[in-house]
């Protein structure tokens, strides 16, 4: 690891009262390949507009992505603010692009992959997914438990299923805040040495939901495709997204 790359590590960016590392997509796997090898469990965290209004609200989350070991930008938004700011982060890094770059990485390597959540059988037809567009890659447990808040989810189940398979990454599709305080709330006794949130990264790779082309993705619009899809659930947090962006 190079000087300048260890220093955007230990330094991330201040975006509005929030830390996000500013790394490209492939410096993005390097560096969580090396958290796997570090030894010790990590959390990433995936953060867009929304998930910084929920942290800047609630204490809680924002002691998760502070606490988190590296912070991705998955909102252009942020990307925008960040060169307003004067701290320019380097670019933006979803979820959804990550998973098939660790299923690539796990194909390559070996390490472990653990799909939970997302609606019943989406996990499954992702895993067939990523095993047929990664020959090697090595997914080794898939889970949806039953759609619960987190007091009321059976936890103890969950994390047999985990701990049976030993994965070296977990990808959690809960969705924000749910999959960010279930990983930490867990974290000591998940054992696994990456674990990170990807939303509704499962649906969008199955095709469930569609993903905007890459120029629309570019210009910072990709909200707008999804918007058109689902109207009645996004319309309220767009706006509140929107308002609380343009309020900070």
């Amino acid at each position: 690891m190079d000087a300048e790359m260890r220093d955007r590590l230990q330094h991330p960016i201040a975006v509005m009262g929030l830390p996000i590392n500013s790394l490209s997509a492939d410096e993005a796997v390097d560096t969580l390949e090396r958290l796997i090898q570090s030894g010790g469990t990590h959390q990433a965290c995936t953060m867009n507009v929304d998930i910084w209004l929920n942290a800047l609200a609630d204490p809680h989350m924002h002691r998760i992505v502070a606490g988190s070991s590296l912070v991705f930008p998955d909102g252009m938004p942020l990307v925008w603010a960040s060169g307003l700011l004067g701290c320019p982060l380097a670019e933006r890094v979803t979820g959804v692009d990550l998973v098939p770059r660790l299923a690539e990485l796990s194909a390559r390597k070996g390490y472990k992959i653990f799909l939970l959540g997302a609606k019943p059988g989406v996990a499954d037809r992702a895993c067939r997914l990523l095993e047929r567009n990664y020959p090697g890659v090595q997914i080794v447990g898939t889970f949806a438990p039953p759609e619960d808040n987190l007091i009321r989810m059976d936890h103890t189940e969950i994390l047999r299923k985990i701990h049976a398979v030993n994965p070296d990454i977990l990808l959690v599709a809960f969705g924000n805040p749910k999959q960010e305080k279930w990983i930490w709330m867990h974290r000591k006794r998940l054992g696994v040495p990456l674990s990170m949130g990807v939303g509704g990264s499962f649906d969008i790779l199955v095709g469930d939901n569609w993903r905007a082309p890459r120029w629309i993705q570019k210009c910072g619009l990709e909200w707008a495709m999804r918007f058109l899809q689902e109207p009645v659930r996004l319309g309220p947090r767009y706006l509140r997204d929107f308002a609380g962006l343009a309020r900070h």
